[in-house]
């Protein structure tokens, strides 16, 4: 299957493809007429730093506020338009490049909030949620710029929805930690088990870590799900 980009100023839900962003000429003519697909190379870290510094500094400027603005999809787009065809750029390594530059500028680029994680914030939106609360669980997942992020839900007892009241990254958990984050650890996990145990407490309902499988299923009494 060919590899498309489309334009990185175009919405993010739109179906990728894409475009050649100057005149195809001599060989480049041949292989779009042979409707040749593109050929990609895996890059290691060295190999992108590299491909990065070659770019003209124009367009270093243009990924790099992309990235700022917390628009990694556009980056990734133009990055695979410049780097596809002539060095063999597809989708994953363009998004690694993407990844290099968002771990360059860290705290300068545009993140998500920090999820508050005291009782009275998690309290708020559990009673938003429109019905009566019958758990509070955690499930452990992934993400792919973030890392490890953890989970926190509440399950109401009338359908038995899940709604999730924080996302629980390394910098949530510091925040909520504070000086009693231990070194070291999965602190994500650490500091949604102490919400959410605390919140449970609170509204006189079970709490656990749910499974991916069972995460939308209520916890009983005694700790295990119910359909």
């Amino acid at each position: 299957m060919p590899f498309h980009f489309a334009s990185p100023d175009e919405p993010d839900d739109e179906a990728p493809r894409w475009r050649p962003s100057v005149p195809l000429t001599g060989r480049q003519v041949d292989s779009a007429s042979a409707e040749a697909e593109p050929s990609t190379v895996p890059m290691d870290a060295a190999a992108r730093a590299a491909w990065w510094a070659g770019l003209p500094a124009g367009l270093r400027e243009e990924i790099d506020g992309y990235v700022l603005m917390g628009r990694s999809h556009q980056a990734d787009r133009l990055i695979g338009q410049l780097g596809l065809v002539p060095d063999g750029i597809g989708p994953d390594t363009a998004r690694l490049i993407t990844a290099d530059r968002v771990a360059h500028h860290g705290d300068r680029g545009a993140r998500d909030p920090v999820s508050p994680l005291d009782l009275e914030s998690l309290a708020r939106k559990a009673a938003g949620t429109g019905g009566p609360v019958a758990a509070v669980a955690a499930v452990q997942g992934e993400h792919p710029v973030r890392g490890r992020v953890t989970e926190l839900f509440v399950v109401t007892a009338d359908a038995g929805e899940r709604h999730t009241i924080a996302r629980v990254d390394r910098p949530s958990a510091e925040h909520f930690l504070g000086a009693a984050a231990p070194d070291g650890g999965p602190l994500e996990v650490l500091a949604a088990e102490r919400a959410g145990r605390a919140l449970a407490e609170y509204l006189g309902v079970p709490f656990r870590f749910a499974a991916r499988q069972d995460a939308g299923t209520a916890p009983a009494a005694d700790g295990s799900s119910t359909g």
